[in-house]
């Protein structure tokens, strides 16, 4: 087994931090996921950290990122590097490492320091007055619209990924789980709406907010509403698809 790390500069003098996670050897303080994906939270000296070890791979997949594509670690390192340099706040890329088994890639760590801010998810279950409330709302549609005029489009954009924090008058927000970005071009008003399907909110919810994003970004707003009506009964018709049709035949002949 081969263990690759690269560190941040500016992290250097926890070398050996980083040298114990593929071994397992460090204390966990908490655990926030161990389902598909290992997300905890650990202590190295003063500095909280979050490693995140991505599931291994299928065997295609592994040989994929041996050899054709970069690993989900490295993506998330690079994609924070790019996010912290065009302005836009995610956890401070630390280190990422990648384990080989006879020269073919295994598993990959992501570790960055801790957010201390709650998630979008939260909202809900926190006590705030319905004009704070509107207010995040009407932030982050400003926010998401700036993604979106920088060319950053984030593929998992749900409230499970976006941390929030007021500073001042307003709220500002904090990408995690990167590793599927896309930055360079600009996306149009197809590309642009799916982020609000991705929020999970109602076709009710979603008017308002398209409306608003289309004045900011310059979109009909009829034209936004049919596509994102679109891609939720694309959406629709695909879960349907796997339900009906999929399941039933991996049961049949499993």
């Amino acid at each position: 087994m081969k263990t690759r790390i690269h560190l941040h500069p500016n992290y250097w003098m926890y070398r050996s931090y980083a040298e114990a996670i593929p071994c397992g050897h460090y204390k966990r303080e908490k655990t926030f996921c161990n389902h598909r994906n290992t997300v905890e939270w650990v202590k190295w000296g003063n500095l909280n950290v979050v490693v995140k070890r991505y599931k291994r791979p299928t065997w295609a997949n592994c040989l994929v990122y041996t050899w054709l594509r970069k690993p989900k670690a490295q993506r998330a390192y690079e994609y924070a590097e790019e996010l912290l340099k065009l302005g836009f706040e995610t956890a401070r890329p630390i280190a990422h490492i990648e384990v080989k088994t006879w020269g073919v890639f295994h598993t990959g760590y992501f570790i960055s320091e801790l957010l201390p801010y709650p998630l979008i998810k939260e909202i809900p279950q926190m006590e705030l007055p319905q004009e704070e409330k509107e207010l995040i709302a009407d932030d982050f549609i400003h926010y998401t619209a700036r993604l979106h005029e920088n060319g950053i489009i984030p593929k998992d954009y749900n409230s499970g990924n976006i941390f929030f924090h007021k500073e001042g008058a307003h709220y500002h927000f904090a990408l995690i789980d990167i590793n599927r970005l896309h930055i360079g071009k600009m996306p149009d008003e197809r590309e642009s709406v799916v982020c609000f399907e991705q929020m999970g909110v109602s076709i009710i919810q979603a008017i308002g907010a398209i409306d608003q994003y289309a004045s900011l970004r310059g979109f009909d707003t009829e034209r936004c509403l049919f596509f994102i009506l679109l891609h939720k009964l694309k959406r629709r018709i695909e879960r349907g698809f796997k339900h009906h049709v999929l399941h039933p035949l991996r049961e049949r002949f499993a």
